[in-house]
């Protein structure tokens, strides 16, 4: 099977699953398998708490190899891995790499996914950390690159708060 290779491993970018707190365990060994991995992580913090790097998709891994070279029998098998996620059958199928490339620019380079910077008003967006975490909102007004005041539904009244443009993201719409 021919997939499309990533611009900067010349690899395919594939998707695996991982087992109940594998990830460590899983990219020291997917690493010595000269597997890349990348994990895009944002902020969240849950009312009350602190700040803390917690990944996008919360145990998923994306993983650039070579078929030829290490087989999915081989990565299927590693520690920490539960599986490489398929399309059904057994067709492993590498991702688009414009989604790993988009992701990626979305990320510094500690792997942390940057604030949204181009919101507009009017705009829908959850809010994905603080008191009103989860709450999804309407963008009123762009306070400065790091402040949005939003508009949400609050006990059935329409509440204004001002939050941070790294603790919103996007909704999309249909």
């Amino acid at each position: 099977m021919k997939t499309k290779p990533d611009q900067e491993t010349g690899s395919p970018w594939f998707l695996l699953q991982l087992k109940p707190n594998g990830y460590a365990r899983a990219v020291l060994n997917l690493e010595r398998q000269a597997v890349a991995t990348f994990m895009p992580l944002h902020i969240s913090q849950a009312a009350g708490s602190k700040a803390k790097k917690t990944p996008l998709f919360s145990g998923y891994l994306f993983v650039s190899f070579q078929p030829e070279e290490t087989s999915f029998k081989t990565i299927n098998s590693t520690y920490g891995v539960a599986r490489l996620v398929t399309t059904g059958d057994t067709n492993y199928k590498g991702l688009p790499p414009s989604l790993i490339e988009g992701l990626k620019a979305r990320c510094d380079e500690t792997d942390v996914l940057k604030p949204v910077s181009d919101l507009q008003e009017n705009e829908m967006v959850r809010i994905t950390s603080g008191p009103f975490a989860e709450f999804v909102a309407t963008v009123e007004k762009l306070q400065s690159k790091d402040r949005v005041r939003v508009i949400l539904e609050l006990m059935g009244r329409e509440t204004k708060a001002e939050v941070s443009t790294s603790d919103v993201r996007r909704v999309k719409t249909v």
